[in-house]
């Protein structure tokens, strides 16, 4: 699995960072309508700015790049007709469509044709200081790209037209994973000309949006974002994005509770709106396999312990390590649909060389003692656990073990997972049992999550060295996992993450709708090939 995360597709078949904080959902309308309902409305459409998930399911239908991922998550021509790439994996050459156009709201035709100078002029967006890209890391092996961020001239990007079809790309080395990358929304065409015009409102409003995707622009108000499409048949012709404005009054499940199986009439709100037939897809933390619909399962969550390692005795990594240690060895009772934790990065963030759970020299009493010597102590006490409201029991395993092993005792805070979260990232906690989750595909993301600019503060020269030189190589190369290998060790040896289980969650969706292509990161998904028996 590469830093570009996966996709998941329907196949027809009733497959086996919390819903509730993401709060998605989709809502039913005509035969082949799609509604996805989002925490907000889609606020830009320039698909170079897109990070929030409403925006990125928006451009991904309203602009289409070179390629797009098909239902099997494999890229596909999607404006190119063919491409070819050099002898040395280096250059690529990609020959466009004939008659691409843009199109404006309602359909109609914008007056603009889709051309290599466009691919041209969006790529060189992407590097721009100015524009501010969250692509411009992923995109980064373009010949040229760290000169124009530095502030050179655009024409150093090697990106060029030879004619008005054919656009060619040369890397600074080459990049298995480059047609993947192509399907980012970053690496969608802009034309220079209608940019201009719009006086710096690009993608701001209906008036100065323009796409080359198979769905247009329809309407967009404050309650939502239409798209639409030509019918054909069976297929999705219809995207809605709008306001959940319920989302907080159903919640999905705790991943901490009793892990009994509900009854259909109370299952947690996405999964019985969509029960119900009144949604056609949710995001779902509840049991699988007793919805009675389809099931698209992804495990992209570990839960931790995490340790705030820059005050307090905490910031004493022998005792850090003593904590852990039992931790690691205490055989908890998991909520179902979880399973114990193999690594820190979580199964379907595979990047070649996660880094397997340490195993201590020495003893935890030993390592208590120590730490205790170290911070010249008798004993420790006051600490202070947050966990999310109903796993008090869970860390209560732990909580008993520390007490046995180490006569130490930690006090019990239980508080509603986004207050719990908010504490997290202010630093206003000692210690905190909570979901650890990518904020995008990109391992190198999430590991640094845990280093010493985030909210754990843990200032290891190790880890800081393996995540600056992970960084430093292109994606997807085998220099870049072996250096994210290097700081997931680091960071597993330092303890401020004590990784305990992972939980699978899935996206459900309504019986008889196939082909939706969906990528739990954002999390965004693709209806192009979505079709509604």
């Amino acid at each position: 699995m590469g830093n570009l995360g996966f996709v998941l597709r329907t196949a027809g078949l009733g497959l086996c960072c919390l819903a509730a904080a993401v709060g998605l959902a989709g809502c039913g309308g005509s035969l082949n309508s799609f509604t996805w309902r989002a925490e907000h409305v889609p606020g830009n459409l320039d698909p170079q700015l897109a990070t929030e998930s409403p925006e990125i399911i928006a451009v991904t239908h309203l602009f289409s790049g070179l390629y797009r991922l098909d239902a099997e998550g494999v890229p596909q021509p999607a404006c190119a007709e063919r491409s070819e790439v050099s002898a040395d994996g280096r250059v690529w050459t990609f020959h466009l469509k004939p008659g691409l156009r843009y199109a404006k709201r309602r359909g109609e035709d914008a007056g603009y044709d889709v051309t290599a100078e466009d691919f041209v002029f969006g790529l060189q967006r992407v590097f721009l200081p100015e524009t501010g890209s969250p692509y411009a890391e992923a995109l980064g092996n373009i010949a040229g790209s760290a000169a124009l961020l530095a502030g050179g001239d655009p024409a150093l990007l090697e990106v060029r037209a030879a004619d008005a079809l054919t656009l060619v790309i040369t890397l600074t080395e080459p990049d298995p994973a480059f047609l993947e990358k192509l399907c980012l929304p970053g690496a969608m065409p802009c034309d220079e000309e209608f940019f201009e015009s719009t006086g710096g409102a690009y993608g701001l409003g209906m008036a100065t949006t323009i796409g080359n995707g198979s769905f247009y622009l329809y309407n967009w108000t404050e309650s939502g974002l239409f798209l639409r499409r030509t019918p054909a048949g069976t297929r999705i012709d219809s995207l809605r994005i709008v306001l959940a404005e319920d989302t907080a009054a159903a919640p999905a499940a705790s991943p901490a509770a009793s892990g009994e199986t509900p009854a259909a009439s109370s299952l947690p709100g996405p999964a019985q709106l969509v029960q119900e037939g009144k949604c056609d897809a949710a995001l779902y933390d509840g049991p699988l396999g007793t919805t009675g619909l389809t099931e698209l399962p992804y495990t992209t969550t570990t839960w931790g312990l995490l340790f705030r390692c820059d005050e307090g005795p905490l910031a004493n990594r022998t005792l850090r390590q003593a904590l852990a240690a039992i931790a690691y060895d205490t055989a908890l009772t998991l909520p179902e649909g979880s399973a114990a934790a193999q690594s820190l990065t979580p199964p379907d963030m595979d990047y070649g060389g996660p880094s397997p759970l340490p195993r201590f020299a020495q003893q935890p009493v030993e390592l208590y003692r120590e730490a205790l010597a170290q911070l010249e102590l008798n004993q420790i006490s006051g600490l202070t656990v947050l966990v999310p409201e109903g796993a008090a029991q869970l860390f209560g395993q732990i909580n008993q073990e520390w007490q046995r092993e180490l006569s130490l005792f930690c006090n019990v805070q239980e508080l509603p997972l986004g207050e719990l979260q908010q504490r997290l990232a202010s630093g206003d906690y000692q210690i905190a049992l909570a979901p650890c989750t990518p904020p995008d595909g990109d391992p190198l993301h999430f590991l640094a999550q845990f280093g010493p600019d985030s909210p754990v503060a843990c200032s290891s020269g190790a880890v800081q060295q393996a995540l600056t030189e992970a960084a430093s190589f292109p994606a997807d190369s085998a220099a870049r996992n072996a250096a994210l290998a290097a700081a997931e060790a680091a960071l597993l040896e330092e303890c401020p993450v004590v990784p305990l289980f992972t939980q699978t969650r899935a996206l459900l969706l309504s019986p008889g709708i196939e082909g939706v292509v969906f990528s739990p990161f954002a999390p965004s998904l693709d209806l192009t090939w979505a079709t509604r028996a």
